[in-house]
């Protein structure tokens, strides 16, 4: 699953070894509507040939374009002479998913569909791919777009990769009274507990922020958390603060190769 916006859809590389000449069966999916995560629409379908050897470059070049914002499913088709190259970084909203079964509805006059879920961690890594141009999908401006968790698109900020000590400003044109600020993270939606009988192999969400600081537009500590894991974190102060920005300064991930992801930030005067 990657997040797109409508329009051309970038050129996309996956990578596989192959133990001999083949061809690897290439369906490019999406939602017939787009209030649901089941990629039950072939936009497009592709052969595309490949040699023998190891990290073969699969180039996935789409004639068609996203007809509207929301995840394209790049599904490779099963074939015992190609196995796909994996990544160990994880990213809130890019989502490795697998068909397990077809649900069947056409003994009660309904269509048939696929019925794809992601695969358990530890296992379930991305596959290893590139873009031709960025996802336009994660910027900053997600933290005031009012959802507090994925729909149809991420809906979330994520840093840049190699920043060491990212963080998200909010502003004003001139100074606000804040008396509360409250910031969700992300607490792996994509990944529900199905039951705490079942075992997990991490004790935090990789995607929720680990240590933070909150900052007003001078650069003051407004309140820090350490040892955080939880979706929704909430401060009130003691005394208002004027100020014209907030600033969230994340000091610490979950995991090292997973940056944190935010949804939305809140302040109350």
């Amino acid at each position: 699953m990657i997040p797109l916006r409508e329009g051309a859809i970038p050129i996309i590389t996956l990578f596989a070894d192959v133990s001999r000449d083949t061809s690897a069966q290439i369906e490019l999916r999406i939602v017939s509507q787009n209030d649901h995560q089941t990629p039950d629409t072939v936009l497009e379908s592709m052969s595309i040939p490949l040699d023998k050897g190891d990290k073969r470059p699969i180039e996935i070049r789409a004639g068609k374009s996203m007809p509207h914002d929301g995840y394209l499913y790049v599904t490779v088709l099963p074939n015992a002479d190609l196995k796909l190259r994996v990544s160990t970084q994880r990213l809130s909203g890019i989502l490795r998913v697998h068909r397990h079964r077809t649900e069947k509805l056409s003994d009660i006059g309904e269509p048939d569909y696929p019925l794809f879920s992601p695969m358990r961690r530890p296992g379930g890594e991305n596959l290893a791919f590139t873009l031709s141009t960025p996802i336009d999908c994660f910027n900053a401006a997600n933290v005031l777009g009012g959802y507090q968790r994925p729909t149809t698109l991420p809906n979330a900020w994520l840093p840049d990769l190699s920043d060491p000590s990212p963080s998200v400003t909010v502003s004003w044109d001139s100074p606000q009274t804040v008396s509360r600020v409250d910031v969700f993270f992300d607490p792996d939606y994509d990944h529900p507990m199905e039951t705490v009988l079942m075992g997990h192999p991490e004790r935090s969400s990789p995607f929720c922020a680990k240590a933070f600081d909150l900052l007003d537009a001078e650069g003051n500590v407004l309140a820090s958390a350490i040892d955080w894991h939880q979706a929704h974190w909430s401060t009130t102060f003691d005394r208002p603060v004027r100020t014209r920005g907030l600033c969230l300064r994340i000091t610490q991930t979950q995991t090292p190769n997973t940056p944190s992801a935010v949804f939305q930030i809140r302040a109350y005067a």
